[in-house]
């Protein structure tokens, strides 16, 4: 049954979307603008520039970006977009904290958009969790 079905589940208070079942390219075909650059949290992607401050890789450019979400990665990809190129400069010693918990624990410490970023998506691919435990958790079924 794992892969048959599409689980959405739309947090209204926090503006936030968990799911399952939806492929990279399902995702960017379904934004209105792929973003202009992503910083990518998980450090284990190979291939991108490093920002300096945060020691965070970043993919820059739409098209560099299409490609990096829609390519085969070797583990989960979790990325952030920013506006500015310079957006991830501004980030404290505790916010660069918080993406590093974030991509260890999977989930968000604080609500996962930035004013300093002006992020638009916070995205974490779980390969840990499968459809049954989130149904499990969901008292609308």
């Amino acid at each position: 049954m794992r892969g048959n079905f599409i689980y959405i589940n739309w947090e209204q208070v926090n503006n936030l979307v968990i799911s399952y079942g939806i492929t990279a390219a399902d995702f960017v075909n379904g934004i209105p603008n792929v973003p202009q650059r992503i910083v990518l949290i998980d450090g284990v992607n190979e291939g991108t520039q490093v920002n300096g401050h945060t020691r965070f890789q970043t993919v820059t450019g739409q098209n560099s970006v299409r490609e990096f979400l829609i390519g085969k990665a070797n583990g989960p990809k979790m990325w952030l977009d920013y506006h500015e190129a310079d957006d991830l400069d501004l980030l404290m010693p505790s916010e660069i904290a918080e993406l590093l918990y974030m991509a260890h624990m999977m989930t968000h410490f604080h609500l996962p958009l930035y004013s300093k970023l002006r992020n638009d998506y916070a995205f974490f691919d779980d390969a840990r969790r499968f459809p049954e435990d989130l149904l499990s958790e969901s008292a609308d079924f």
